[in-house]
């Protein structure tokens, strides 16, 4: 794909999440210079990337603020950057952004949903086309900024062929997390590897989708709103679904591994998640 083409998408596709730029008054600003970078990549993936730090810059800019995306050749590399004025980032944070289920209690606040949106999902796609992203800023009140190296590839002569997709051990995984953009980033993320995913928000929910959706693997948060992960998961068992039950929650004490474990979760992991240890569970 060429890089200086997707402006227009980039703009869409900002435009179609919730925190749209107009709806804050934000002022985009877009350099891309004259020049065509190429890379060997896949255009929607490439663009969803870019489109959640986006607006990821968006949600944590007041009214009024400034976003500029810029892309400039820095051999090998083609650079993205992604700058803000907005509220910044904690520096003790910073390691820590491209983990599920990262929260900070510092000036993002819990009502905005945590560290960004799909900050996983990006670094994931982005080392998928062997690349990286890294974010920098001087603290709260600072602003911040995102960058996506890709390597450059030379134009292409000819259309590439798309690469056959490898088949996977499957599964049917349902999400069950009141906090949404957490939910529905590792449905994402998980979606990437193949797997049918479906979040919910409510335990409500999740009880009407185990029978229609029949899960083979059921993510369960603890901290729910009006019946804990706990009591969901008895319930689970006893509604005779036989899908396996994981605790992804931030509580890890050992009374809170074998409270899980009298509740019937068959693996307990600890926020944020460790996608190796999920996949193990998964396979």
């Amino acid at each position: 794909m060429t890089l200086s083409e997707t402006r227009e998408e980039l703009e869409a596709g900002a435009a179609s999440h919730g925190w749209s730029l107009e709806g804050k008054r934000h002022k985009l600003f877009v350099s891309t210079g004259y020049e065509s970078l190429y890379v060997l990549g896949d255009n929607a993936r490439l663009v969803q990337c870019v489109s959640n730090v986006l607006t990821n810059a968006a949600k944590y800019t007041d009214d009024g603020g400034e976003i500029r995306v810029e892309l400039r050749r820095e051999p090998p590399h083609a650079v993205i950057s992604v700058t803000d004025n907005g509220v910044g980032i904690p520096k003790d944070m910073i390691p820590h952004l491209f983990e599920l289920f990262v929260q900070s209690d510092h000036s993002l606040e819990r009502s905005q949903g945590g560290l960004g949106i799909g900050l996983s999902v990006v670094q994931r796609l982005v080392e998928m086309h062997g690349g990286t992203v890294t974010a920098h800023s001087e603290g709260p009140g600072t602003g911040a900024t995102f960058e996506i190296r890709l390597p450059l590839t030379q134009a292409p002569q000819k259309t590439v062929p798309k690469p056959e997709v490898s088949a996977c051990a499957c599964r049917r995984i349902l999400i069950v997390d009141d906090n949404e953009d957490a939910a529905n980033s590792l449905a994402s993320v998980l979606q990437l590897e193949g797997h049918t995913v479906r979040p919910v928000y409510a335990p409500e929910e999740a009880l009407e989708e185990i029978g229609a959706f029949d899960p083979d693997v059921i993510l369960l948060d603890i901290g729910l709103p009006r019946m804990d992960g706990y009591e969901l998961a008895k319930r689970v068992r006893t509604s005779g679904s036989r899908a396996r039950l994981v605790a992804l929650t931030g509580y890890g004490q050992l009374q809170d591994v074998q409270k899980g474990r009298e509740a019937g979760f068959q693996a307990h992991l600890v926020k944020p998640v460790d996608l190796e240890a999920l996949t193990h569970e998964l396979a």
